[in-house]
């Protein structure tokens, strides 16, 4: 393998001071300290202080190479454009605040991007802490296990993509493709941001890998209604991300329009057999209403992204539900 690309890791945090506080101990004995080629970006949206105390009495902050960038304005997808646009490395490595790191984490990032020069953007595993799973049972850890590698060099909409946790994008390709700021967790639609880039660049022409290694440790469980508010978050970012690319005539994506409900419903009549109950079938509902609300903003076809230029009109079938409530 030749000289690894520069990396830049991303952070971006808000109002989770322990959590991230565990993370950045897990980017330390990762061996972030010493190698030179490696930054850290962290982004912090918080409300108080408590976050930028933990960086500031933490080692990692202690060496060069570390920036801290706070933000008053809410949303994921806002915050890892800031850290772009700060970011020194060749690649820009996205990780969120609640989950762990493994040893030579930035450096086997960087070796998949070092052997295969054609990768915009990678996905790698995101694994479960066991240790905080069995003391919620009843929750849900987000996770991504892939089956095995690959590489997509074509739009493809049942190729495999991966989570936000453990995302990485060459800079240049980030500053090309940014993340939708309207889509992700603290803006209008709570999800889907890391799959809506991964396939706008792809449907321009840039490959994308997902990887066997190297594994973060998610902790971030959620319980209760949290749980459902998780599910009803994802789907209402996944409607609207493919209505947005209806607009934008990206047929590769938007032509699944009708194949994800479908699935759900298959999926529902076989919970209903087992359970006498269609679980699931909410998940429609979700979809089909953040495709409608997506359409009362306008898109932003040079950045294949929502516009926050002007708002559109809402939706009739939308009008007509709020008069008859």
């Amino acid at each position: 393998m030749g000289q690894p690309p520069t990396v830049t890791v991303a952070v971006c945090t808000r109002n989770r001071p322990q959590l991230l506080r565990e993370l950045v101990a897990s980017l330390y004995a990762s061996g972030g300290r010493s190698p030179s080629w490696v930054q850290t970006v962290v982004v912090d949206q918080s409300t108080n202080d408590a976050s930028y105390e933990v960086l500031r009495n933490c080692p990692l902050w202690r060496d060069e190479g570390r920036l801290y960038i706070r933000m008053n304005a809410k949303g994921l997808s806002r915050a890892r454009n800031e850290a772009v646009k700060s970011a020194l490395g060749e690649v820009v490595v996205f990780v969120d605040d609640d989950v762990r790191v493994p040893p030579r984490f930035a450096e086997e990032i960087a070796a998949h991007f070092d052997a295969h020069p054609e990768l915009a953007a990678m996905f790698a595993p995101v694994e479960v802490d066991l240790e905080v799973w069995q003391a919620h049972q009843d929750g849900t850890i987000p996770s991504f296990t892939p089956a095995q590698e690959c590489v997509v060099d074509r739009p493809d909409p049942s190729a495999p993509t991966g989570i936000g946790a453990n995302f990485a994008m060459r800079r240049s390709i980030a500053e090309a493709f940014p993340f939708d700021e309207f889509l992700g967790a603290g803006s209008t639609f709570h999800s889907w941001e890391e799959i809506d880039v991964t396939q706008r660049l792809s449907a321009a022409g840039h490959a994308y890998g997902v990887f066997l290694y190297p594994a973060v440790i998610h902790t971030g469980i959620r319980t209760g209604r949290n749980v459902r508010r998780w599910v009803a978050a994802t789907e209402c970012g996944r409607g609207a991300a493919v209505a947005k690319q209806a607009r934008l005539g990206l047929r590769s994506y938007s032509d699944v329009w009708l194949r994800h409900p479908v699935r759900v419903l298959s999926r529902s009549l076989v919970n209903m057999a087992h359970t006498g109950r269609p679980r699931g079938l909410g998940r429609i509902a979700h979809y089909y209403g953040g495709a409608l609300r997506s359409l009362r903003y306008a898109v932003d076809r040079e950045r294949g992204t929502f516009s926050r230029r002007r708002r559109l009109g809402m939706p009739r079938p939308l009008r007509a539900l709020r008069r008859e409530r």
